[in-house]
């Protein structure tokens, strides 16, 4: 009996064999626009911030609204969950598969700052060191294929030696299809590519951020220091 009893017991910590899929095997996460502690959707900017630091580091992440047509079995689905404290602000943030399995969980992180927004905006980047040093670079997504299609998806073109402005700053497109930051005519940075043709990581010495292309010019999500969310704007077609 008691060697039955000591097997038991070594075997209730041999892990499971079937080993559990890691975060960058997933090819995209899904943020919520609301988490359950706050009291409407996007509150202080948590859930845009949330979005784009799992960007930021390698993940395809999106708004619900947002999704294309994919399996949403193969992406993971996030959650920031706080821990009620008199003194600290505490934080963490965890990836659930599509059956609600327990996929990641970040270290827990903390703040002091009294301002709820910059509050959670500390906290939050510190669970994102934890996921930052999982060095995750996520598959481009799989689109399914509907079974009517009357048309081809539009493809929005970069074409060379354009120009697209934002007060001060140019993005200038040159002839090799690079694309670079000015800042009153002196070149500060770059878009970089990513696997998504539309999609660019934003590299400058002023700031740097995600960048989208669309119908009018380039979206950016820029995050400079010292702001508590990242800010959203619009270069446009110089004529």
């Amino acid at each position: 009996m008691r060697y039955l009893l000591l097997l038991t017991f070594v075997l209730a910590f041999i892990p499971n064999t079937q080993a559990q899929k890691e975060p960058g095997e997933f090819e995209f996460v899904v943020v919520p626009d609301q988490y359950s502690f706050l009291f409407e959707k996007d509150q202080y900017q948590l859930n845009s911030l949330t979005k784009f630091l799992f960007n930021k580091h390698g993940f395809n992440a999106y708004f619900n609204t947002e999704l294309p047509n994919i399996d949403r079995c193969a992406g993971l689905y996030a959650d920031v969950i706080r821990d009620n404290g008199m003194v600290w602000t505490k934080l963490t943030v965890e990836l659930r598969d599509c059956k609600g399995n327990l996929i990641f969980k970040s270290i827990e992180g903390r703040s002091k700052l009294k301002e709820y927004q910059k509050a959670y905006s500390e906290a939050l980047r510190v669970c994102f060191e934890s996921i930052q040093a999982l060095e995750v670079q996520q598959p481009e997504p799989t689109i399914l294929v509907a079974i009517e299609r009357k048309s081809e998806p539009e493809v929005i073109e970069v074409k060379q030696d354009q120009v697209y402005t934002y007060q001060d700053y140019e993005l200038r497109v040159g002839s090799d299809d690079a694309i670079k930051v000015f800042h009153k005519n002196v070149e500060i940075g770059s878009l970089v590519a990513t696997s998504k043709d539309d999609i660019f990581m934003v590299r400058t010495d002023n700031f740097y951020g995600v960048a989208y292309k669309t119908e009018d010019g380039f979206t950016i999500e820029r995050e400079k220091e010292g702001q508590a969310a990242p800010e959203v704007i619009l270069f446009t077609l110089k004529n």
